[in-house]
């Protein structure tokens, strides 16, 4: 029954995605990833670093935009389409999320709620059709949990392969496979294929490391300076990001207090009867790779989105919490899911502020393209108009999805001898105000927190 259950609530999922399928990209799935996918369609399908330029693949492995493109040769390109591979993957992660919770509780009735759970957080909802790394990723992690629990090794050590070809956070499923073993022979006394288990975890550690070596023959570096500059290892930095993503936005914001709520009340409530083994594989494999994803997420760059990896733990804690009120009444968790769900349909979009891991992305999509209309209508078919990130992409592709057939002229180079100058607030307006001295404003268009902006020479 559950499983029917889950596949229904799948399709109920698709079936609200639909319209977002249609979406033109933006920020940095329009700068980037759509980008290495345009950009290798028009030159070169390969895996190999060197087939997409550092400043669109930020130095990402780039196995995601080769599977795109592949997919787009085959069946013509489209953004429905780019758009519609996404969700795909958003809809296996969400079964596999499914599957993970089933095998580890042994309890369909948890799997569904967790499963639920996952589908409308906020940052799931909002990446589940954007053309990012990070939904790809974590469907390789869970599915690579999945199967390393269930003893198929190989297929485990195969999509962790594919977690470090998507991101370089992947290395931290890998790394959970090698040390696994080692802490379940000192902690269980498991030899039980030990030897077996350390070498095929080496293979996706062999794979990252065939990629930082074609890396460093295309470019001169092993991983973006870029990124390694953002990297910071100060216990204040180290902690602060700890709480700010690992804790606040993993069990706080977007309405998760409610969740942690629950799941610290039905602790409290039902201690002496929670069997606290973390010796068990499962619960030490989880373990193991939420503490390497905290350590990870602590020292490197971070921004919310990148959370989405843990979202599959936490909702299967989350499910199994809220599962134990079922001794007080069978219909109660239920019941409090649908509250649950409720209280976060507040939090799907933020009018104030904009975010990719919520709805509030939309304003700033519909902002941009109440300004191209504008600038596309013919009036200026013989003006020059300057753009910077995040628009420079929308300015002279079609296939980005805001203009079909360019009736203006772009500069990328944003020099202010030519007559208008764009802007847009989030983007380029946030790092350098207009020239008030050269432009004045001219127009500006408006959605949610969103501002697109034009400016003219004086």
């Amino acid at each position: 029954m559950f499983k029917v259950l889950s596949i229904l609530c799948l399709l109920i999922f698709s079936a609200f995605k639909y319209q977002d399928l249609f979406l033109p990209y933006f920020w940095d799935e329009m700068a980037a990833y759509s980008n290495a996918v345009l950009y290798m369609m028009d030159h070169n399908i390969s895996l190999l670093p060197s087939s997409v330029p550092p400043e669109i693949s930020f130095g990402h492995p780039l196995l995601l935009p080769f599977l795109l493109s592949v997919v787009n040769e085959l069946f013509g390109y489209s953004i429905s389409l780019m758009h519609t591979c996404i969700l795909l993957i958003s809809l296996l992660l969400a079964f596999g999320t499914f599957l993970l919770a089933q095998f580890i509780s042994k309890n369909n009735a948890i799997a569904f709620i967790s499963m639920v759970i996952l589908l409308f957080q906020p940052v799931f909802y909002a990446q589940s059709t954007l053309v990012l790394l990070e939904v790809f990723l974590t469907f390789n992690i869970v599915y690579g949990l999945l199967f390393y629990l269930k003893g198929r090794y190989l297929l485990a050590s195969i999509f962790a392969s594919m977690a470090v070809l998507t991101k370089e956070t992947g290395l931290v499923i890998a790394l959970a496979f090698l040390v696994f073993p080692l802490f379940d022979y000192v902690l269980n006394k498991n030899k039980e294929k030990l030897g077996f288990k350390i070498a095929i975890s080496l293979l996706p550690l062999a794979v990252f490391t065939a990629f930082l070596l074609a890396q460093k023959s295309a470019y001169g570096w092993y991983l973006n300076p870029y990124n390694l500059n953002a990297t910071k290892l100060t216990i204040n930095s180290i902690l602060q990001k700890t709480w700010d993503y690992s804790i606040e936005f993993s069990f706080v914001n977007q309405g998760r207090f409610i969740l942690t709520i629950l799941l610290l009340l039905s602790t409290v409530v039902y201690f002496k009867r929670i069997k606290w083994d973390f010796k068990e594989k499962s619960i030490l494999l989880l373990l193991i790779f939420t503490f390497g994803f905290v350590l990870f997420s602590s020292i490197a760059h971070c921004l919310e989105r990148y959370f989405i990896v843990l979202m599959p733990v936490v909702s299967i804690l989350f499910a199994t919490s809220i599962y134990r009120f079922v001794k007080i009444n069978k219909f109660l968790p239920y019941l409090l899911i649908i509250g649950v769900f409720i209280i976060q349909l507040n939090y799907m979009n933020d009018y104030k502020k904009f975010s990719d891991v919520n709805l509030s992305f939309k304003d700033h999509i519909k902002s941009n393209q109440m300004l191209f209309n504008y600038i596309n209508s013919g009036k200026y078919s013989s003006d020059t108009f300057s753009f910077s990130f995040p628009l420079k992409q929308a300015s002279i592709d079609s296939r980005v999805g805001y203009v079909k057939k360019f009736n203006f002229h772009s500069d990328l180079m944003f020099i202010a001898s030519y007559k208008y100058q764009i802007y847009c607030q989030p983007g380029n307006f946030d790092s350098f105000k207009p020239d008030t001295t050269q432009y004045d404003f001219y127009k500006e268009f408006v959605s949610g927190s969103s501002r697109s902006m034009i400016y003219i020479r004086k």
